[in-house]
């Protein structure tokens, strides 16, 4: 099964489109967040030479035409970038807890179901075998922590919705790809012995009960189930989750899909700016959100849509803006987001972003460091670098 899914997944490699984005650039250094800083004296220039010397990025910034076959199939990725992402997982590997989380890391405020999904989905982005690689055994952890803290009610956590939308999202990408039968193997409670099929149903159901209880005159989701404020940050992560399941085959409903899609294109201004809060003037940090919008309506196949558009040039005008809160959440975002928008740009940014994380390299493998965690910083820092192998599902174009 895994071998048919990696072949079909592999031989699905996106076709490269031409690029059609300037490169204009909205360079604010001062606007990076303390923990993210570059190293007080560190000779940035030098590093990016050293770095594109040493095998980080293959060639230089020049970008020739690349025949069918590499389009098909995508450029071999470099030997550094390898070693940075295996580092990575080694790291994340030995911070992994005996009960397959990790606490070291928050998503917004708790380690918990959504952060472990986080480092758990980091674990399966560069293509190992999930079921007898060499993280299979924390994969399998991972997931069934994830799945021990689903309510066998109503499929939801007991954290924010942030846990939701990170559950959903590994739930859809390990459903067809993690043989059930070797997840579990212990004495772990009956009623958490769920395939991951049925807690991936479930889930999809949580959401749907929330999206029922809210009425789709007011769609969307909120950061907490009793949360009285919609939140486009929230929505857009859910919605990811709901796409990815859709993806794997799960029903989800058109109205819901369509209700999120329209909140976020509300959310949207023409100059692609997209407020945490509809009908709101807070678009403070919204790089991570119009990222997240962008992406969600092109997994959507609404790149029709006036607010992908605004959102696309916003995204190409500011590639080189790194904003000051969560920029590790809006990296994994704009990596994607780019990715579907502009081939060319994503290879710009791409090729930037490897060298600013080759400069932020730990000894012990991590990468950054982070008052939300090293583990949540090191694994998004990983899902941001994803795209370069493009074997997860949902990194399909």
């Amino acid at each position: 099964m895994l071998t048919v899914w990696f072949l079909v997944v592999h031989a699905a490699a996106w076709q490269a489109q031409p690029g059609v984005g300037d490169q204009a650039a909205c360079v604010d250094t001062a606007d990076a967040e303390p923990e993210d800083a570059e190293p007080e004296g560190a000779d940035t220039e030098r590093a990016d030479t050293e770095c594109v010397n040493d095998g980080c990025i293959a060639g230089d910034d020049s970008r020739e035409p690349q025949d069918r076959e590499s389009s098909r199939y995508g450029r071999q990725v470099p030997p550094q970038v390898e070693q940075m992402f295996v580092d990575g997982l080694d790291f994340l590997s030995s911070r992994q807890q005996k009960d397959g989380s990790w606490q070291n890391t928050s998503t917004y405020g708790s380690g918990g179901a959504g952060a472990t999904a986080i480092c758990t989905l980091a674990l399966m982005a560069r293509g190992d075998d999930p079921n007898w690689g060499p993280y299979a055994a924390q994969v399998r952890r991972g997931l069934k922590y994830v799945i021990g803290q689903q309510s066998a009610v109503n499929g939801r956590f007991n954290g924010n919705n942030y846990d939701l939308a990170f559950s959903l999202l590994l739930l859809a990408e390990a459903y067809g790809v993690v043989d059930d039968e070797l997840l579990w193997r212990g004495n772990e409670a009956a009623e958490n012995k769920r395939t991951i099929g049925e807690a991936l149903e479930l889930c999809v159901r949580g959401v749907m009960l929330e999206d029922s209880q809210q009425g789709l005159d007011h769609p969307g989701w909120r950061s907490t189930a009793t949360g009285e404020a919609t939140d486009a940050s929230v929505a857009g992560s859910v919605l990811m989750g709901l796409l990815a399941a859709r993806n794997a085959g799960i029903r989800v409903p058109d109205r819901t899909v369509d209700a999120a899609i329209v909140y976020l294109e509300k959310s949207t201004t023409e100059q692609g700016q997209v407020a945490y809060h509809e009908a709101a003037s807070d678009y403070g940090n919204t790089k991570g959100r119009s990222a997240l919008t962008a992406l969600c309506l092109a997994v959507a196949r609404r790149k029709s849509s006036p607010a992908y558009v605004s959102c696309r040039k916003y995204l190409l005008e500011n590639l080189r803006h790194e904003p000051r809160r969560w920029p590790h959440y809006a990296q994994y975002y704009m990596a994607q987001a780019l990715f579907h928008a502009d081939r060319s740009a994503w290879e710009t940014w791409n090729l930037m972003m490897v060298r600013k994380l080759h400069t932020r390299r730990n000894a012990d493998g991590s990468l950054t460091r982070s008052k939300y965690g090293d583990d949540y910083a090191t694994a998004m820092s990983l899902l941001t670098l994803a795209v370069n192998f493009r074997l997860l599902p949902i990194y399909e174009r």
